[in-house]
């Protein structure tokens, strides 16, 4: 994914899906990875169902650096679907998270929807006002 083979990325995904399957943080990891390239292949739905998979309560208790992929791709989900109040909200709350100073490429990326997701709330409602 790193070298933006997207496809084959996706591929190996795939096959570490079906070995890691049940195996808690692991599993987790790999959905998370997994959402991550479909977002980058544009299919913000089918990110959104791998996310789905995830089970909250044990992301809350993942390493930080997974938890906060998952909500970064959720954040990104939000955005694509439209759902720009969740996108912000979801951005605000992991911004606010002091365990997320560490990962400050992660940090950048959730300021970025953040301040996208603001200024388009402003366009939208500068339109609706005219």
């Amino acid at each position: 994914m790193a070298k933006g083979s997207y496809h084959q990325a996706l591929q190996a995904s795939e096959k570490a899906q079906s070995v890691t399957a049940n195996i808690g943080d692991l599993s987790n990891e790999v959905a998370v990875n997994h959402a991550q390239i479909l977002l980058k292949l544009g299919d913000y739905q089918a990110a959104q169902l791998m996310l789905a998979k995830v089970d909250p309560n044990q992301i809350s208790k993942s390493q930080e650096r997974v938890r906060l992929h998952y909500y970064v791709a959720l954040a990104n989900c939000y955005l694509q679907a439209g759902k720009f109040k969740l996108a912000i909200h979801t951005a605000l709350s992991q911004l606010e998270n002091s365990y997320n100073t560490r990962f400050l490429e992660e940090q950048a990326q959730l300021q970025f929807r953040w301040r996208v997701l603001t200024a388009s709330k402003k366009s939208i409602n500068w339109r609706i006002v005219i």
